[in-house]
């Protein structure tokens, strides 16, 4: 499958530990896929744009217990009215052990969807997410 690469552009409503510019690989969905196929995907990166954290402030947390704060956080915020729906299933893939110890040294954002600190946290441990059609995964960038 083909990466590419994001970059974000320093937003004003986010207040960052580092001035950097974020670069972290996604893996888009298929571009042959039917709209039919496409949907789960879809629906899953909407959650990821529409969910929108008041405040973010980690500092030095593994990327586990970093998952742990934003899934918790995702289900609070989450605009769905299913209760039942509410949140992101987000997961760690990969068999490399060191993916969950990784620090997450500093991030304070505020008022940004839950897609973007999952990039800005990627891109701060070298690690990836792509969406899957239940699951956002996180890996090993390539």
């Amino acid at each position: 499958m083909k990466t590419k690469h994001i970059i974000i552009p320093f937003v004003s409503t986010a207040v960052l530990a580092f001035a950097a510019p974020v670069f972290a690989e996604v893996e888009p969905a298929s571009e042959k896929a039917s709209a039919k196929e496409d949907a789960p995907y879809r629906y899953l990166q909407q959650k990821l744009n529409n969910i929108i954290i008041p405040k973010v402030d980690i500092k030095d947390l593994t990327v586990r217990e970093c998952l742990d704060v934003l899934r918790l956080r995702a289900r609070e915020h989450d605009p769905e009215p299913d209760e039942n729906r509410k949140g992101v299933n987000i997961v760690i893939a990969g068999k490399a052990p060191d993916i969950a110890e990784r620090k997450v040294d500093r991030l304070v954002l505020t008022n940004v969807p839950l897609g973007t600190i999952l990039l800005y946290m990627c891109a701060q441990t070298g690690l990836r997410y792509s969406v899957g059609e239940h699951v956002v995964a996180i890996s090993m960038a390539k």
